[in-house]
């Protein structure tokens, strides 16, 4: 919640700009024929080709993103065409003057914020650096803006979802691309030991200096108490070390803990924080205290003299890099990359339709 504070400007969804390019149709041409398969050829250089398989997965997932935007603009075009639509029926059966008038109705009634919930977020995120940012006479009217946006959407959303469920908006004219499948090699830490054939499991790349990372976390941790014994959860270090030092101190902090068995204790005190506070080295002992470590043994772990621990991180930075991930925190449930919000309910929904396809 705290960085979406830096979000109150209002952004239309809908808003289809220039930004698709030739290519991004040109893509599109291709994601309208079925029957797609590892042995079709993309193109050719030199006159040699070059097949789907050829790829590498980072390569392939790249390709299928760049169609995923165009099938999801495809998608967000005819829900804009739906919402016009419904506004329009909801204007007429509530016999309201103007179009304009009949959305103000509907926000009014179930995207209402009052001025308590806009007074409980900015307490809350009262230490949150964006927020001291903007003169206290203008934060209620900013928050109020940004939280009734958020509402808004919200209701909107739930309008779509229902025609949706009810087949009322459908994207024909582009296929929707099949997500790429992949497979993680054995670094990185399983939650639960115990589970030996998970139905569902979560893997994240992630990086302890991160925001998001905190924020992800907190959702994470829902959704392994609601799923205990049901989804297995890999974390896998990403540091981004050009612009969080702290990162990888912190990563090591983490293995240095698990040489004392401590590991998941470690990892959870770090991302015990709001999202913007900062991470230091002095943390490290003050948690290794908290969790009784040896600190003599922990000390000189996080020498790591002979980089051990560190190359160990590295590996599975590269293999992060090799699956196409370029930021944090990236989420894949059962090898396919996640791109839903990072909501409770949202990873929920994924997950029971897995769940339900075993």
């Amino acid at each position: 919640m705290n960085l979406l504070l830096s979000k109150m400007k209002k952004i239309n969804k809908y808003h289809i700009g220039t930004s698709i390019t030739i290519l991004a149709f040109a893509i599109a041409g291709c994601v309208t024929q079925k029957d797609k398969t590892n042995t079709e050829i993309l193109g050719t250089y030199n006159s040699k080709q070059v097949k789907f398989s050829d790829l590498s997965i980072a390569e392939k997932t790249e390709l299928v993103n760049a169609q995923k935007k165009v099938y999801e603009t495809a998608q967000a075009i005819l829900e804009k065409y739906y919402l016009d639509s419904w506004f329009a029926d909801y204007q007429s059966k509530n016999k309201i003057a103007s179009l304009d008038l009949a959305k103000k109705d509907f926000y009014t009634k179930n995207a209402n914020i009052s001025d308590e919930v806009v007074q409980n977020f900015i307490k809350e995120n009262a230490a949150n650096p964006q927020m001291q940012q903007i003169p206290e006479k203008e934060r209620a009217g900013l928050v109020k803006q940004y939280l009734t946006r958020m509402e808004q959407s919200k209701a909107e959303q739930g309008i779509l979802l229902k025609a949706q469920e009810e087949g009322k908006i459908s994207v024909v004219g582009i296929e929707k691309p099949k997500d790429i499948q992949v497979t993680f090699n054995n670094e990185g830490y399983k939650y639960d030991s115990s589970l030996k054939d998970p139905k569902v499991t979560i893997v994240e790349f992630a990086d302890y200096q991160c925001p998001y990372c905190v924020q992800a976390h907190e959702t994470i941790e829902k959704v392994l108490a609601a799923y205990k014994g049901k989804v297995q959860y890999v974390f896998k270090d990403f540091p981004l070390t050009q612009i969080h030092p702290e990162a990888m101190p912190a990563a090591i902090a983490a293995k240095c803990a698990a040489n004392q068995n401590k590991y998941w204790e470690m990892h959870k005190l770090l991302f015990s924080r709001a999202p913007m506070d900062k991470l230091s080295g002095d943390m490290y002992y003050k948690y290794a205290t908290d969790l009784k470590l040896n600190l003599n043994d922990f000390k000189s772990c996080m020498e790591d003299k002979d980089k051990t621990l560190s190359k160990s991180v590295m590996a599975q930075l590269e293999e992060g890099n090799s699956i196409g991930v370029s930021g944090t925190p990236s989420i894949f449930i059962n090898g396919q990359k996640y791109e839903g919000n990072l909501s409770f309910e949202a990873i929920k929904k994924d997950i029971d339709e897995k769940l339900a396809l075993k």
